[in-house]
């Protein structure tokens, strides 16, 4: 094994449970293009998600677990000096912590270091509040992989990371990740999702997506209301304060059970007929896999998610289920759009090694 990753020209840090859908594909890029490469996984998420060891065991991928002391970091010196590295994400907040130390790390050797975009609302590239002022955000990654083009960021980004974007797409691949769909029933479903920081939102939001969501579930009993809280978030199920009973066509969709825990965003979405969500990176993978998707607004800024549908009130969670029966749970034009200006994914394939080269 280490003479495997003595060899490797490429490592990807893998932080969180939800990286592997940004990395995969790049991971299998490696291999097609016979380019070695090894993972560095924060040794906690390992125990959380076992998909991901699961499959890097099954592409036979050198993988390392590492935590963020001087120990570990010494056992993975020898990838950081010798690698490029490639993060999902980074920053210098604490939630991003891993793949920034480490990458700074890297940075002293000289070598090439990537990080993505990993959201619709990314902290220092899209989204400023309180807690995270955009100015104060840094990336310790020599370039800043976007989604999108650099006018889709937001306009008070600092200069320094500004400088370091290059437009190149999403990298999800999201054949591969909805062919293991799972099964369910053939009633009518709809996906609700959480995302992952509520702690942005009012108290009066949160209370909200509740409230409105049982009116609309009780509303609808002939439907399958499929709840999908964040993986790491949970905030609608484990840290809800509200009292609260679900309806019999409500499903829980806990990612912390091992039921559940294997299935991504993008599997759920596949399996059912519409999508309603918090602003989230979800609605693009339901504008991709052609869903039609409502983005819950409630008193919230929603600009970076037009033209779809912002839904402000219980009113309108109960109109955009009943516009979906009347037109037979078909994709509206409008959102075609949303669709249309994240297709620079495709070139991700025909770019990313082209990066590496240099």
């Amino acid at each position: 094994m280490t003479s495997i990753r003595s060899k490797a020209r490429v490592c990807f840090l893998i932080h969180l449970q939800q990286d592997l859908d940004l990395l995969s594909p790049l991971i299998l890029l490696m291999q097609e293009n016979k380019i070695p490469h090894s993972c560095v996984v924060y040794k906690k998420i390992i125990k959380k998600s076992p998909r991901i060891k699961k499959f890097l065991e099954s592409h036979k991928i050198p993988l390392i677990q590492c935590h963020l002391d001087r120990s570990f970091i010494r056992g993975v010196l020898e990838i950081l000096k010798s690698t490029h590295i490639i993060s999902a994400v980074e920053t210098n907040t604490p939630g991003h912590k891993f793949g920034y130390y480490l990458t700074l790390i890297a940075n002293t050797f000289f070598k090439k270091t990537f990080t993505f975009q990993h959201g619709i609302d990314n902290i220092g590239l899209t989204y400023s509040d309180k807690e995270y002022p955009i100015q104060n955000v840094s990336f310790a990654s020599k370039t800043i992989l976007l989604w999108s083009e650099v006018d889709s960021l937001h306009p008070l980004v600092n200069s320094k990371t500004l400088k370091k974007c290059i437009p190149l797409g999403c990298p999800k691949d999201f054949k591969s990740m909805t062919s293991h769909s799972f099964s369910a029933n053939k009633s009518i479903k709809i996906g609700v999702f959480e995302n992952l920081h509520w702690s942005r939102y009012s108290t009066e939001y949160k209370e909200n997506f509740v409230h409105h969501f049982l009116k609309m579930a009780n509303y609808f009993p002939q439907i399958n209301f499929l709840l999908k809280p964040h993986h790491a978030g949970q905030w609608l199920t484990k840290r809800s304060m509200l009292n609260h009973q679900w309806p019999e066509n409500v499903t829980i969709i806990d990612p912390s059970s091992t039921e559940w825990e294997p299935l991504t965003g993008p599997q759920i979405i596949s399996s059912v007929d519409a999508v309603i969500t918090s602003p989230s990176t979800i609605a693009f993978d339901a504008a991709c896999l052609q869903k039609p998707v409502a983005i819950i607004a409630g008193d919230l800024e929603v600009t970076n998610y037009s033209p779809l549908l912002a839904i402000k009130d219980d009113k309108g969670w109960i109109g955009f289920v009943n516009n979906l029966i009347e037109n037979s749970f078909s994709i509206p034009k409008e959102q075609s759009l949303f669709l249309d200006r994240f297709k620079l994914r495709h070139t991700i394939r025909e770019r990313f090694v082209h990066l590496l080269d240099n």
